[in-house]
């Protein structure tokens, strides 16, 4: 139960808290039993299970493009500093 584990999260060592924690599946596709699931991350499971490499190949490349953004976006707030305006060509 929900107290139950509550307490258990109190006894164990952060050790083992953090262990629990990171073998945690962070996308189990798996839970997506239904087909006609048309959220996002329903649409990304199914493709999970029918194109594994496509969906590895989708998820790498909009974290990558995710990670580029806000790299730009830091250094231009370092460059500019106060007339740094927030996805703008240039500073204001």
């Amino acid at each position: 139960t929900k107290q139950k584990d509550n307490v258990d999260d109190e006894i164990l060592p952060f050790q083992d808290r953090l262990d629990s924690f990171l073998d945690r599946p962070f996308f189990d596709p798996d839970a997506f039993e239904d087909e006609d699931d048309s959220t996002l991350l329903g649409k990304f499971a199914r493709l999970v299970k029918s194109d594994y490499e496509l969906a590895e190949t989708l998820y790498v490349g909009i974290f990558f493009v995710v990670l580029l953004l806000g790299t730009q976006e830091v250094l231009r707030m370092q460059l500019y500093g106060d007339a740094y305006v927030p996805f703008v060509s240039k500073g204001a």
